[in-house]
């Protein structure tokens, strides 16, 4: 497996920078076993649909709904934003990539993984700053409320802002953890088992 992935990467790699994207090849530690990578970020998908519930609706459009609605999905800015693939919004690298590489620049790809099935791939760099950003903007604070926001246990509420700050909380830290050991990051969203 572990050849595959770097035959993968080194794909991937080539691709970028013959286009101009990337200055250097994209590198890092590739070990088999338990301690081979950083874990998936987990986090539930009604989190993640809220976070892009309140992103389309972020460009003053009119404000996103206090609750989460059942389909988040058929919101009318929400399909008008997945429809342009969320061109139109400002944090592409936040709504879009289910993969971010360790790498900057400021677009989403689709990329066949190494298993075979597409994926959206993005930047971690990138990544990080739009998370920042959606912090300080839209949550009017600062990255140092991301612990606060994860630690307060799982909502009881449908609140939107609520459910979204979990979303930018576990993927802002776990992005940061990324970031500093050089590494991919990838997304598993949860489904309630109930």
């Amino acid at each position: 497996m572990r050849g595959r992935i770097e035959q993968w990467r080194a794909w991937v790699s080539d691709g970028l920078q013959r286009q101009g994207h990337l200055s250097r090849p994209l590198d890092w530690p590739e070990v088999e076993g338990p301690s081979a990578s950083l874990p998936p970020v987990v986090v539930p998908v009604e989190s993640l649909q809220a976070l892009k519930l309140l992103l389309v609706h972020d460009d003053g459009q009119g404000p996103a709904p206090a609750e989460l609605p059942a389909r988040p999905d058929l919101d009318p800015q929400w399909v008008a934003a997945a429809e342009s693939g969320f061109d139109d919004v400002g944090y592409a690298q936040v709504l879009v990539p289910e993969f971010w590489l360790p790498a900057s620049f400021s677009f989403t790809f689709p990329c066949p993984y190494p298993d075979g099935h597409e994926i959206q791939a993005g930047s971690l760099d990138d990544l990080r700053s739009q998370l920042h950003e959606v912090t300080e903007k839209v949550f009017q604070t600062t990255p140092f409320d991301w612990p606060r926001w994860e630690a307060g246990g799982e909502p009881s509420t449908r609140a939107t802002r609520v459910l979204a700050q979990r979303a930018v909380a576990a993927i802002g830290r776990q992005a940061e953890a990324a970031w500093s050991a050089g590494q991919p990051m990838w997304l598993a969203p949860m489904t309630d088992p109930t």
